[in-house]
């Protein structure tokens, strides 16, 4: 009972869980008796008004959106159950929210499963803004999710990831993949964006889950200070239409990394082309790219691009048995990248921008 507990709490609190799929998995596969006033209390209090939530809350709307369903499911339930009760605090959490002033910020909550079932990542993210990079997207969990099915790969390893959103990827990195006897100039992730706003968001999740990092908001610099040793984790701006061969060759990366960035058609001449810098930088660099493709046109210009290049991509099988943490990948993939030749340096494919 304990993990089918864990599981309904898991489902909510990540923030991306449909109502009406969220009672039929408690009533369904967890057979919770929701006819039990027990029970409901215990829905209440443990789930629905989960302690830290009060500072740092759900989303208003979705909520209001869950709370709604499940009163009517109750409503009807009863209808149908002689002598059944309603537990009163379900309609008393319903009007607060009602009359609840709506926030532009909310936080999801991502529990990891088969590591310590305790721990909990807080997540802000801004999803009604138009700056793509304040959520967080289902290839972002995609790529987190391959990680952890091969942790090993990914230790002693200097990353970096393009277009890293609310730094979700350096969360896990931080957590269950660095080794603490492994210095920072040797296992590192650098996670860039171009926006301020994007970039300010990722390192308050890291405040937020207390994880250490450096943060520096022009452009990315040199880990391999005394003093920054024991932070493997380094938030810097990186605009791909101005990314010079010098600031790949700052970091070094041997490992380069990006989810959900295949989607503009403007900037994807400009992604691809910090992609060839990495492998001019480093032509044995390993490049992996979570992806959902919503757009065959726009995935088949990323391949043109990729193919002017020499770079050419290639599906990685990943099955993803056994997750880690709830949340559907709506049919995401991870591909390799890797350039078959070299490319000369001319007006079209320049090098540095």
């Amino acid at each position: 009972m304990q993990q089918q507990q864990f599981a309904i709490k898991q489902r909510y609190l990540s923030g991306y869980e449909q109502p009406r799929q969220w009672i039929d998995f408690i009533v369904n596969d967890c057979q919770l008796d929701l006819s039990n006033i027990e029970n409901q209390e215990w829905l209440c209090t443990n789930v629905l008004q989960y302690p830290s939530c009060k500072l740092y809350p759900l989303s208003h709307d979705y909520c209001q959106f869950v709370l709604k369903e499940l009163i009517q499911y109750l409503e009807a339930l009863q209808q149908k159950t002689e002598e059944m009760e309603i537990f009163d605090a379900l309609y008393d959490s319903l009007v607060q929210y009602q009359t609840k002033t709506n926030t532009h910020e909310w936080f999801h909550r991502i529990f990891i499963q088969q590591e310590n079932p305790n721990h909990e990542f807080i997540l802000k993210v801004f999803p009604e803004f138009k700056q793509v990079g304040l959520a967080m997207w289902p290839s972002g969990f995609f790529i987190t999710e391959y990680m952890l099915h091969n942790k090993t790969h990914f230790q002693n390893r200097r990353m970096l990831e393009l277009g890293s959103g609310i730094g979700f990827t350096a969360m896990i990195c931080h957590e269950f993949i660095f080794e603490s006897n492994h210095s920072a100039d040797k296992e590192c992730i650098v996670v860039t964006d171009y926006l301020d706003s994007v970039l300010w968001n990722s390192f308050e999740n890291m405040q937020l889950n207390h994880i250490p990092c450096l943060f520096e908001e022009n452009q990315v610099s040199s880990l391999d200070s005394k003093e920054d040793a024991s932070k493997k984790i380094q938030i810097a701006k990186l605009d791909w239409t101005t990314c010079t061969l010098e600031q790949i060759q700052t970091i070094q990366p041997n490992l380069l990394l990006a989810a959900d960035v295949i989607y503009d058609t403007s900037v994807i001449s400009h992604l691809v082309r910090v992609v060839d810098l990495c492998f001019t930088c480093d032509a044995e660099m390993e490049c992996l790219f979570a992806i959902t493709k919503r757009n065959e046109n726009t995935f088949a210009l990323f391949e043109a691009e990729c193919a002017k290049r020499g770079i050419h991509s290639e599906v990685v099988p990943f099955s993803n048995p056994s997750p880690h943490f709830y949340v559907k990948f709506r049919d995401s993939t991870i591909i390799t990248l890797r350039r078959f030749f070299k490319q000369k340096k001319d007006e079209n494919l320049a090098f540095v921008a």
